[in-house]
């Protein structure tokens, strides 16, 4: 796995660790909004036909860092997985380290990079706030994004 994106976001961490183990929670900040609950599971639609992939989260705490790792699985199949490493900053802060498998790394970094910015502030303002607010660029962003994996 291989680190592409940190940041430092002004929240406890034990209250980022609750919301983001539930996979649901990925629709209100991410570009994955496709989301269903069946039978206790998560899963996105990825296809038109309503092909479901399965999300798990898995959490390992560690005596310094929380791993949480994202893990999109279809017929038994690994389709997609990322890691989230998360510390505990100074101040109430909180430290998030994304790493994703070294394979997946290739020109459209950049844009997953810029993908995150804008997923992480949404995360922040949502956790902050119970709302949040994204300039035209960022919904353009997010929206590019999201076509590419639907």
């Amino acid at each position: 796995m291989t680190k592409i994106f940190s940041i430092t976001i002004f929240l406890e961490k034990e209250k980022i660790l609750k919301f983001l183990l539930d996979p649901i929670n990925l629709k209100d900040w991410t570009v994955h909004t496709n989301l269903v609950v069946i039978e206790d599971k998560c899963y996105e639609i990825t296809s038109p036909l309503g092909e479901k992939t399965r999300i798990i989260v898995d959490h390992k705490d560690h005596y310094l860092d929380d791993c949480l790792e994202f893990i999109w699985v279809l017929e038994e199949e690994i389709k997609k997985k990322f890691q989230f490493l998360i510390s505990k900053g100074i101040n109430n802060k909180t430290n998030i380290e994304v790493l994703i498998p070294t394979t997946v790394l290739g020109n459209k970094l950049w844009e997953l990079q810029n993908l995150l910015k804008v997923e992480f502030k949404i995360l922040e303002q949502l956790l902050n706030d119970g709302k949040y607010e994204i300039a035209e660029f960022e919904k353009e962003i997010m929206n590019e994004y999201h076509k590419k994996i639907c």
